[in-house]
């Protein structure tokens, strides 16, 4: 099998990345494992909100998925510090990782009730509440590369969509810049040619986005959760699964099923959501130095992101698993399919003419590229 990390453009990557973050904490980073004090940018007891006893102190508990140690939780201890050092003390953040606070969808209801807690959330939980434009965000292959996902969460379209889930959800997005990974194909088989998808048992997350997502490309998606994902491959219970690298890896489900297709259909992005009722309750400064914060701890987490994905796709290659990417046969058909998607009457609850609209809010004009990744004054 042709090595698809034999080229040496990943080198200026991690050049950059030693520059920036320093060797300790990119070793520590992409490790995802090993105790806290490995970690230079945690200098605090990162998980409890110690930093002052002021009785004004604003403290926001901020509860994820993800593990403790890994990349994500790393950004979060990363935008604790950079909050507690912005405020100067008179906000900080309670870290919960590992669903320790609860599930996203709990937590979610929990936001909107008002209570002082952050979640990452996906264009699809968003679609599950009720605001359903913003769904179309985890569509198929909507987008080619994150600077055009990036370039549509700056869009008026969007803004325009935060200020509606705002209103008439009760959630406000405070950063729309967390890189949350693109999604692949696990698959017990290999898959090489498109028509290999018909009847393909593939386990997708449980919403109306990406279980249509693998029914317009004729596979037939099962509903799992992923704590019964290492089951489901050893029963021959599925054959595939759409999932992020750092969900296989921290799985260990590349020891279940040894084929990796780099499909790359969703660029996924975890906006940071708060509460509207409590955001609101906030005065306008604490709001600013909350998202400026978020902001900046984005742009140091999606660097280590970026790297830790490029570590762990060569560990579980030298670990057995095949990874290989479609042909361009088979990404026209996976493209001409998506397209498809967008029709569908399933998502009759979409505003006339979404899809149209997204393209244009994500099209990058040229201005971008040769303004070094700036738009130009008045354009957006």
């Amino acid at each position: 099998m042709k090595n698809i990390f034999a080229k040496g453009k990943k080198k200026a990557l991690f050049k950059s990345l030693i520059s920036v973050l320093g060797c300790s904490c990119l070793l520590f980073t992409l490790s995802a494992c090993g105790n806290d004090n490995q970690a230079t940018v945690a200098t605090t007891d990162t998980t409890s909100a110690t930093f002052t006893n002021s009785a004004n102190k604003v403290v926001i508990k901020v509860g994820y998925e993800y593990a403790k140690n890994g990349s994500f939780d790393l950004g979060m201890r990363r935008w604790q510090e950079e909050l507690r050092n912005i405020s100067n003390g008179s906000m900080d953040l309670e870290l919960f990782p590992d669903d320790s606070l609860g599930d996203k969808q709990d937590l979610l209801q929990r936001i909107k009730s008002g209570e002082n807690i952050v979640s990452p959330a996906l264009a699809a939980d968003f679609y599950a509440l009720g605001s359903y434009d913003l769904g179309i965000c985890s569509g198929p292959y909507l987008f080619k590369n994150w600077d055009e996902a990036y370039h549509l969460s700056k869009s008026k379209w969007f803004e325009k969509e935060n200020q509606e889930l705002h209103s008439k959800h009760g959630i406000h997005i405070i950063s729309t810049l967390w890189n949350n990974s693109i999604r692949y194909l696990l698959s017990s088989r290999p898959i090489t040619q498109f028509k290999e998808l018909d009847s393909l048992r593939i386990r997708v997350p449980n919403n109306d986005i990406q279980n249509n997502t693998w029914k317009v490309f004729g596979a037939t998606p099962v509903a799992i959760p992923n704590s019964q994902l290492k089951r489901a491959f050893a029963n021959k219970e599925i054959d595939a699964a759409d999932l992020t690298t750092a969900r296989i890896y921290t799985m260990g489900l590349y020891n279940d099923a040894k084929y990796l297709l780099l499909t790359s259909h969703v660029y996924s992005i975890n906006n940071m959501v708060i509460g509207a009722k409590y955001w609101d309750s906030l005065t306008s400064a604490q709001q600013q130095m909350l998202t400026d914060s978020c902001n900046r701890a984005a742009k140091f987490y999606n660097v280590v992101q970026e790297a830790n994905e490029y570590t762990i796709l060569k560990e579980m290659q030298a670990a057995g698993l095949t990874i290989t990417r479609p042909s361009p046969e088979m990404l026209a058909k996976l493209n001409q399919r998506a397209n498809t998607f967008y029709t569908l009457p399933v998502f009759k609850k979409w505003s006339p003419g979404l899809y149209y609209k997204v393209l244009g809010a994500k099209a990058i004009p040229w201005a971008y590229y040769t303004n070094g990744g700036k738009m130009p004054e008045g354009k957006k």
